[in-house]
C-alpha cells in the first residue's frame, strides 16, 4: 500500500471520445454522474465549497472510473495502472492497489464497490474480476466459468450491483450476465435485444421500480438503454430511452 497527503484533479474517461464531458453525452447531470462514474458524489468541503481534488505535482490524473463509498469517505479512482484510494473529506490517498486491467477498446473497465466496502474491478476484454480489500488494498484475482460462449471473447465493460447480485455487461457482443463472486461463475441472460456499446451500466433506483423488478440502465456514448430483468433473473427486455 502507498500511500501519501496527494489531492486530485479528475479528467474522466469512459471509453467515448476525447473532449468535454457535456459534449460527450446528452444525459442529464444526475445520470452523467452515476453513468460516467465521475466524482459527482464526493461532496462540497466542510466550507460548503466545491472543491477540485487536484494531484501535485504529477499533473492532471485521467480516470477510467471513480466510485464514491460517502458512508466510509473513500473515493476509488480506477487507472490504466491501478486503483487509488483516498479519503473524502481530506483529499488525501490513503491506499494504492497497482494492476494492469484494461486493453484498448472503446469501452473501459469498471469498479463497483460491494456493500462490505470493497471493491470490484472487471477486465473489459476477459471473463476475469479482481476483488480489493477495503482495509489491506490487496487484489485477489478471479476468474470466471461462463455457462456459455466459452469461446467467445468477453469482457465487462459495466458492472451494478442489484439486491446484493452483481451484473456485468460486455460492450462488444452486447450481452448481460449475472456473476456470483462466491462460486465464480457468469450466467448469461437471454436478452430481448443486444446492449452492444454499453460502456457502462448502472441500477435505476428501486423507488421507480415496479414491486420487486430489477431495472439496469445500460449507458453507452449515444445515450441509455433500459434493461428489465425478470424476476428469475435469466432473461431481460431492452428498450431504448431514459430509466427513468
Amino acid at each position: 500500500m502507498n500511500s501519501g497527503s496527494v489531492s486530485l484533479t479528475l479528467s474522466v474517461r469512459s471509453g467515448t471520445p476525447a473532449g468535454p464531458i457535456a459534449a460527450r453525452t446528452r444525459l442529464t447531470l444526475a445520470a452523467l454522474c452515476v453513468a460516467l462514474l465521475a466524482a459527482c458524489e464526493a461532496g462540497p468541503d466542510a466550507d460548503g465549497k466545491w472543491s477540485s481534488l487536484e494531484e501535485r505535482p504529477q499533473g492532471r490524473l485521467e480516470a477510467l472510473r471513480v466510485q464514491a463509498d460517502v458512508a466510509r469517505n473513500r473515493l476509488w479512482v480506477l487507472r490504466g495502472d491501478g486503483v487509488d484510494v483516498y479519503e473524502i473529506s481530506t483529499r488525501r490517498r490513503i491506499g494504492r492497489i497497482g494492476m494492469f486491467v484494461g486493453e484498448p477498446s472503446d469501452c473501459a473497465p469498471d469498479l463497483a464497490l460491494d456493500s462490505s466496502g470493497a471493491a470490484i474491478v472487471s477486465s473489459n476484454v476477459r471473463t476475469v474480476l479482481w476483488r480489493l480489500d477495503p482495509e489491506r488494498f490487496e487484489a485477489r484475482r478471479q476468474a470466471l466459468a461462463r455457462d456459455t460462449d466459452r469461446q467467445k471473447v468477453v469482457g465487462f465493460t459495466g458492472l451494478a450491483f442489484a439486491d446484493g447480485v452483481l451484473f456485468g455487461v460486455d460492450a462488444m457482443r452486447g450481452s448481460l450476465w449475472k456473476i456470483d463472486l462466491a462460486a465464480g461463475k457468469a450466467e448469461k441472460l437471454a436478452l430481448s435485444s443486444p446492449v452492444r456499446g454499453a460502456c457502462g451500466l448502472v441500477r435505476q433506483n428501486p423507488a421507480q421500480s415496479v414491486g420487486r423488478s430489477v431495472v439496469l440502465c445500460a449507458v453507452s456514448k449515444n445515450g441509455t438503454r433500459r434493461i428489465d430483468v425478470s424476476p428469475d433473473l435469466t432473461r431481460a427486455d431492452v428498450s431504448e430511452g431514459p430509466c427513468s
